[in-house]
């Protein structure tokens, strides 16, 4: 009876682990677990490139529909890597953080140094 409490434990977290995963259309950067995933182009700046050309996307022009007021690296519980963007949207006032996972880019800058 253990074993199959046990068993069916694994098998309920081992499912609700995998309804973890996003798409990356659900990947709108509205906080760590909804993150962008930048990828590594092969070129470091160009790669960092993605994360201004995400928020152009999404909120517009920059400095005419919305500010950026601090960027900022923060590391989750497990010491997954995220640039954080705080934005000001221009006409309302109302400030947002977008968070961007960078791990791809830890990586390349690890090995480069």
């Amino acid at each position: 009876m253990k074993k199959l409490s046990l068993a069916l434990f694994i098998f309920i977290l081992i499912l609700g682990v995998s309804g973890l995963s996003l798409s990356q259309e659900e990947r709108d950067g509205s906080s760590m677990e909804k993150a962008v995933i930048i990828t590594y182009s092969g070129n470091y700046q160009e790669s960092l490139g993605q994360e201004y050309q995400y928020i152009a996307k999404k909120y517009g022009t920059q400095n005419v529909d919305y500010e950026i007021l601090e960027q900022r690296l923060v590391d989750d519980w497990e010491g997954t890597p995220y640039d954080v963007i705080t934005i000001r949207l221009i006409p309302s006032g109302e400030e947002k953080e977008v968070y961007f996972d960078i791990t791809a880019l830890q990586a390349a800058w690890k090995e480069k140094f």
